[in-house]
């Protein structure tokens, strides 16, 4: 999550959706960072009725144009399961907290990502909520749409011209979208583990069309 209540323009980070690429973008659009706030790395993907109850309030909040970016939900988690592994193959954690550390040990025990999936994700007590990621990230807790406007990760290029046009913001270009660098691989995903992770995120599949 970052924000300018200078700039009114704020984004909220949903996991794997491009989102370095959106926050070094809007700090090389508006030079000097210090008319933007950022959450810590431990806390970038901070929920919209979070930010708007407990870190801004509601004013503050509603004074803010806000942007999400979504993605296909399976793709979202295939992407955090790549990253992740990358990252918990290093053999140095120097700066990692100590509850990313022990998320990175749990990450080890994880024989497939058909496990990582209903483990890390599908599961009551993680922080996906029934109903996806942008009803997690981008809707009040109980279910009601935030006033964020929200970009397709497969469209991304096209939306963020027209955001920047319709808020009139000075052009930005966005960078890598993806930083695992990996392609998504349908043929290590299970059927099962498929068809579980969009029935989870049913609330996201209906209105985006994401099947």
């Amino acid at each position: 999550m970052m924000y300018s209540h200078k700039h009114r323009v704020g984004f909220i980070h949903i996991p794997k959706a491009a989102g370095t690429s959106i926050r070094r973008a809007l700090l090389s659009m508006f030079p000097g960072e210090y008319d933007w706030y950022q959450a810590p790395m431990d806390h970038m993907h901070v929920q919209g009725w979070i930010v708007r109850d407990v870190v801004l309030g509601k004013h503050a909040f509603s004074r803010i144009r806000w942007f999400a970016v979504t993605r296909h939900p399976v793709h979202t988690i295939w992407a955090s399961y790549m990253r992740t592994r990358q990252i918990a193959s290093r053999p140095k954690r120097r700066g990692f907290s100590k509850q990313y550390c022990e998320y990175l040990d749990r990450f080890l025990t994880y024989k497939s990502f058909d496990e990582y999936a209903t483990d890390a994700w599908l599961n009551p007590s993680r922080h996906l909520r029934p109903g996806g990621l942008w009803q997690t990230y981008c809707c009040d807790q109980d279910g009601t749409p935030l006033p964020v406007r929200v970009l397709r990760f497969d469209n991304l290029a096209s939306d963020w011209e027209r955001l920047l046009e319709e808020w009139r913001l000075p052009r930005g270009e966005l960078g890598r979208e993806n930083s695992s660098g990996a392609t998504f691989e349908r043929g290590l995903v299970s059927d099962q583990t498929y068809a579980q992770i969009l029935d989870y995120c049913h609330a996201d599949c209906e209105r985006f069309g994401y099947r």
